[in-house]
């Protein structure tokens, strides 16, 4: 009789706390606390019966958790506890318009590894369709404190760019609050950026595909201003670290070989708008801030990783020479720039990529090469 008044009792505290108290974000992170009645994040089907299942498992074992009081958790995660929720009679709890049966964890057997599902769920999305689950899985994994790496967003937003699907990447980016997904360093930034140069590529250096790549392209420079992507915006501090893409000419660079592309399509060589000097010249102004070269003592995937990341900037540079003119001050820079610095690292690179590459690796600098 004693046990079954105490499960009796603690079953009623359950609904207690479940009727009073509303769901509160957990708190892994500094991110704000979200409305009680903001639903979690839900997935439309994907092409691959394992994608369905491990997103709903990171769904009702890693999201729902996280939006739950630290009182009702107790219920779900400790062994003295978890006989009320076994019993004939289910224990539910409503968060947004959504009513979900409340069932026994456990952290280390029923938690998806997070970093390593990751991989899995982007190896498992083979249809564009299954790509539009990205966001509110990210949305899911900040709130419930999983952290998205920077090599992990790079990752993301460059197989998303293979598979078309630079709009997801936008989505994401636009909410960093949400998403968690940043554009905090050059790795990530240059990604998207890349990506937006895809567009280009994937028209066939059509007017119309220049033309939505450069509008991609400019409003990733916006947001890279934008203190939400900023290192440390949160607080108020605006530092400029070794790291940020804002005054990296490896990622504006990239941007002005689609402003000189538009330029030479639309006016010839004349840059009426000036866009493609002020693009130049900025790139310039900036350019100590970045290293360029290869030692020959690198592996071939250093070597891959530096066609992949200036192939862009000579195409853009030689452009943008084109527009301003050798003979201008700013156009003889670039020139110089170009001869001296550059082209002799990508042709090195370019070399080294199709001397050494193993068979059937991924060879990513000479598709780029190839697109110029």
């Amino acid at each position: 009789m004693g046990s079954l008044a105490a499960e009796t009792c603690s079953r009623t505290c359950l609904r207690s706390h479940l009727r009073l108290a509303p769901p509160l974000t957990r708190t892994f992170t500094s991110s704000s606390p979200r409305r009680k009645d903001e639903p979690i994040p839900s997935f439309t089907p994907t092409s691959s019966p394992d994608l369905d299942a491990l997103l709903s498992t990171f769904r009702t074992n890693v999201f729902l958790p996280s939006r739950l009081l630290q009182a009702q958790r107790a219920f779900i995660y400790r062994t003295t506890k978890q006989s009320i929720l076994t019993g004939d009679d289910p224990v539910t709890v409503s968060i947004g318009d959504e009513e979900f049966t409340l069932k026994p964890l456990n952290h280390l057997t029923d938690e998806p590894p997070f970093r390593r599902s990751f991989f899995r769920i982007l190896d498992m999305m083979q249809e564009k369709r299954d790509w539009d689950n990205l966001p509110g899985f990210f949305e899911g994994a900040k709130m419930s404190g999983r952290k998205l790496k920077s090599y992990m967003a790079e990752k993301f937003v460059r197989r998303a760019a293979e598979m078309g699907r630079q709009g997801v990447v936008m989505r994401c980016v636009m909410d960093p609050e949400r998403t968690g997904v940043k554009l905090d360093t050059k790795g990530v930034a240059r990604e998207v950026v890349w990506g937006a140069r895809k567009i280009a590529v994937d028209s066939e250096w059509s007017e119309e595909g220049v033309e939505r790549a450069l509008r991609y392209a400019e409003k990733v420079l916006e947001l890279l201003e934008d203190e939400r992507h900023i290192a440390g915006g949160e607080k108020g501090v605006t530092v400029r670290r070794k790291d940020d893409p804002r005054f990296a000419p490896e990622v504006l660079g990239a941007v002005l070989e689609l402003v000189a592309r538009k330029a030479l399509m639309g006016e010839g060589s004349k840059d009426g708008h000036g866009k493609v000097e002020r693009y130049a010249q900025r790139m310039m102004d900036m350019w100590g801030n970045t290293k360029i070269g290869l030692d020959d003592e690198q592996q071939w995937y250093a070597a891959n990783d530096q066609l992949v990341m200036w192939t862009p900037v000579v195409n853009g540079m030689r452009m943008a020479v084109q527009c301003l003119g050798e003979s201008s001050a700013l156009g003889e820079r670039v020139s110089t720039t170009l001869a001296q610095e550059v082209e002799p690292v990508v042709r090195k690179a370019r070399e080294m990529v199709m001397a050494a590459a193993p068979p059937g690796r991924d060879r990513r600098g000479l598709t780029v090469y190839a697109s110029i």
